[in-house]
């Protein structure tokens, strides 16, 4: 009695293909492989875009919540100005003499408290910009992510259009998806560009100028 194997080998429908239709069925075989792979590819780039995108938004949101932050503390660091500036506007009507804001706090006890005030705001303040500094690189780099996917997106997209032929054909199932998903990225990238016109970096320098005139202003 002929053992399993040597039936099956006997019984092979393949014995009766001619070889070229072997030569097709190796040829469907491979072309599945591809399509596999194109669709594992296709996958691949939107798992990272929506990655990249989860990153920017959560960086943008950071960088709003900051940036508001930073606006109410200088409206308090004005609201603070204005108190110091009555503060030794007073003093001075009583005769007391001073060059600077420190010189005054140094003479009256309500002008202490306000300059004080006025720094732990201003330390918070920079508490602020350091955190917004911090998210607006987050943001560039989850960005200069996006425009990494969209160069390699390009890129794989022309050469899919450029190979038509043969079994690289059998990918083009796969191609309106891929350009499809390169228009969102590049859509994402313009938004990436006004949102940067929008949320710059914020030079710490720049404040302790502002300062300077805020305590100047109250002499």
């Amino acid at each position: 009695m002929p053992t399993l194997r040597a039936y099956i080998s006997a019984n092979s429908p393949h014995k009766y293909f001619s070889p070229k239709i072997g030569r097709v069925l190796a040829f469907l075989r491979a072309s599945c492989g591809i399509v596999s792979l194109m669709a594992k590819k296709l996958a691949e780039f939107q798992t990272a875009f929506q990655k990249a995108e989860a990153n920017l938004k959560a960086a943008e949101s950071g960088l709003e919540r900051y940036l508001n932050n930073r606006q109410k503390q200088w409206e308090l660091l004005g609201h603070g100005g204005d108190s110091l500036k009555d503060r030794i506007a007073a003093l001075k009507k009583k005769g007391v003499t001073g060059a600077s804001a420190d010189e005054f706090a140094k003479k009256d006890a309500e002008a202490l408290t306000l300059l004080k005030g006025i720094k732990d705001f201003y330390a918070a303040l920079i508490g602020t910009i350091n955190n917004y500094n911090v998210e607006h690189k987050k943001y560039t780099s989850a960005r200069d992510e996006v425009k990494s996917i969209s160069t390699t997106l390009e890129a794989e997209v022309a050469a899919r259009d450029k190979k038509k032929e043969g079994i690289i054909a059998m990918d083009s199932k796969s191609l309106p998806d891929l350009k499809k998903l390169a228009a969102a990225v590049q859509k994402k990238l313009n938004e990436c560009r006004d949102t940067l016109g929008v949320y710059s970096l914020i030079d710490e320098n720049k404040q302790q100028v502002l300062l300077a005139k805020l305590l100047k202003d109250t002499v």
